[in-house]
């Protein structure tokens, strides 16, 4: 991997007793199926959608001490003309699998990426992201757009929690400190990891001790919504579109915080605290365009809605863009102080470089 771990310096002595496990733990996949009706050859059609979670762990076999925990979602896709099979689904994960050899797999991407975030035993080495919170509004419109049981707003939360960390670590380069999820879908903070390694631990389950996160990364799904709009198409020669186009628009409201971490233990429960450092109101929305029939989740469109927009979020905090924050700015945002893009983009800058030490933003200040 080439990668660049750094626990402590090479002239240390208490570096020389060091013993290191590294393991990758796949987190459960997602089979997610959207048939459409082609308008050139009037069939239906299956596109398939592949993931699934992979955390990297670094740890102290010794101290029994997790150094780094590096989350990541891998996607994969595949087009069928028929519903896809199991014995098809499961050949779809194999060639996943089998894509070391080839530098453009998503494999070979998820190597190369996890691999450019630096180890290091610093002060601010981990990050965390509270579990996802969603109103009221947005669990009944959850509800109402859901196609199954499996589809509730629990799961939601907790799938895009599972997103904000790896886009996170991804994106500031930095381990991060997970969210454990009980059965009932709530997510808590948690300051150990439980392992059943064989080849490391022996035969015996152990519990390690978690790093404690610097900063935390809180959001609220406030407000998510839909519409429909059908337009008139003039029709081509040869059919190859039909005559009327389906848009369909979905839009939500964001409330964003960047927190310095303090932690404390209340009867018995972990509870992450601390100074709320930045705090915004933001709206975004996506179309989709389509001629033809097309069965569309909405549910999961919500997901793929919140979890761009937690994309674009990362690298604008990143970047600075002036123009994304001015465009996505909530309405519900009254004070003209803060709907400044300039001031915003200004905090930003002095906040994830300065204070929180984002490699990203510090080496694309040095380029400048």
């Amino acid at each position: 991997m080439n990668w660049n771990i750094n626990l402590v310096s090479k002239d240390d002595a208490a570096g020389k007793d060091n013993n290191l496990g590294l393991v990758h733990v796949l987190t459960p996949e997602n089979t997610d199926i959207q048939s459409y009706i082609d308008p050139r050859d009037n069939i239906k059609h299956y596109n398939v959608s592949y993931s699934f979670g992979i955390n990297t762990v670094l740890f102290d076999i010794s101290a029994l001490q997790v150094k780094a925990v590096i989350p990541s979602i891998i996607n994969y896709n595949e087009s069928y003309t028929h519903a896809p099979t199991l014995v098809e689904t499961s050949a779809a994960y194999a060639k996943i699998f089998s894509g070391f050899e080839d530098p453009n797999s998503a494999l070979s991407r998820w190597v190369g990426s996890v691999s450019e975030i630096p180890i290091n035993n610093d002060i601010r080495g981990s990050m965390a992201v509270a579990p996802i919170v969603l109103s009221d509004a947005a669990k009944a419109e959850l509800m109402k757009a859901r196609a199954s049981p499996q589809q509730s707003p629990e799961a939601f939360a907790r799938n895009l929690t599972a997103k904000y960390e790896a886009l996170l670590a991804k994106t500031f380069k930095k381990p991060i400190v997970p969210v454990v999820f009980g059965k009932t879908g709530d997510g808590k903070p948690s300051s150990q990891y439980i392992a059943n390694i064989p080849e490391c631990l022996g035969a015996n389950q152990v519990s390690m001790g978690l790093p404690d996160p610097s900063y935390e990364l809180r959001l609220q799904v406030d407000l998510i919504s839909s519409a429909k709009v059908q337009h008139e198409l003039s029709e081509m020669a040869d059919k190859s579109r039909g005559t009327v186009q389906t848009e369909l628009d979905y839009g939500g409201r964001y409330i964003t915080q960047i927190v310095a971490v303090e932690s404390q233990v209340v009867e018995n429960e972990l509870v992450r605290g601390g100074k709320v450092l930045d705090e915004r109101t933001f709206k975004f929305a996506k179309s989709l365009r389509f001629t033809g029939d097309r069965e569309i989740n909405s549910y999961g469109q919500y997901e793929k809605l919140s979890s761009s927009f937690l994309q674009e979020l990362l690298n604008t905090y990143t970047t600075q863009d002036k123009k994304w924050i001015k465009n996505h700015m909530s309405a519900a945002v009254t004070d003209k102080k803060a709907r400044e893009n300039g001031s915003v983009a200004k905090s930003w800058k002095k906040l994830i470089a300065e204070t929180m030490l984002i490699r990203s933003v510090i080496d694309k200040e040095k380029a400048k």
